[in-house]
């Protein structure tokens, strides 16, 4: 009596779980299902800097876990690593001084998460973000990725960060940053309409 009632449990768990694993895969963003588990092909994106090769190499830590790793050259150990699944990477120019930064745009669930650096003598250097009270953050989770456009004529691009509102709102938050001592420094938000429910 005791075993079929220990093998009633048992049964009882691994339905539990089996559940479980179904209902985190549903959640997983759509774009990412056909990946394998194991490294998938790096994307090399070459730079003018002095490490002239950058790899982005995304890989899975569980079903819903995703980590990137960014390596310079041919090193076999990463420079740094990221949470969240890559997407893409690319170059901005931020000031009139013509120094290029570099900023790597993660999947973080159904959240955008975008990091700036800037070489320094070889050496990739975070660009911070601070909040209006001066909370540091090391990068930006926002509905997409950020849009930099000088508004104001100074020749300095503000970072724009866009926040969807849902349905039925035809509506989302803007906050705007300004770039000042290598950091964007919240400046000012609003709501403005948006012709999509979703951004």
């Amino acid at each position: 009596m005791k075993n079929k009632k220990f093998l009633i449990f048992l049964v009882s768990v691994c339905f539990l779980i089996f559940l479980g694993v179904v209902f985190l895969a549903k959640e997983r963003p759509e774009n990412i299902d056909t990946v394998p588990t194991e490294n998938v092909e790096p994307d090399s994106l070459k730079t003018e800097w002095k490490t002239d090769n950058l790899r982005f190499v995304a890989h899975e830590d569980a079903p819903t876990d995703w980590k990137t790793d960014l390596y310079v050259g041919e090193e076999k150990q990463p420079r740094l690593s990221f949470n969240g699944y890559y997407l893409d990477s690319k170059f901005q120019n931020l000031d009139i001084t013509g120094a290029k930064y570099l900023e790597v745009i993660l999947l973080q669930g159904k959240l955008v998460n975008s990091n700036l650096f800037k070489d320094i003598s070889g050496q990739l250097e975070k660009v911070l973000v601070f909040d209006s009270r001066g909370q540091k953050f090391l990068g930006i989770i926002a509905s997409a990725d950020p849009e930099y456009k000088d508004i104001d004529g100074d020749g300095i691009r503000e970072m724009f960060v866009y926040h969807r509102h849902y349905p039925p709102a035809y509506k989302r938050a803007v906050e705007v940053y300004q770039f000042r001592n290598e950091a964007f420094w919240k400046w000012k938000e609003y709501e403005e309409d948006t012709q999509e429910l979703f951004l």
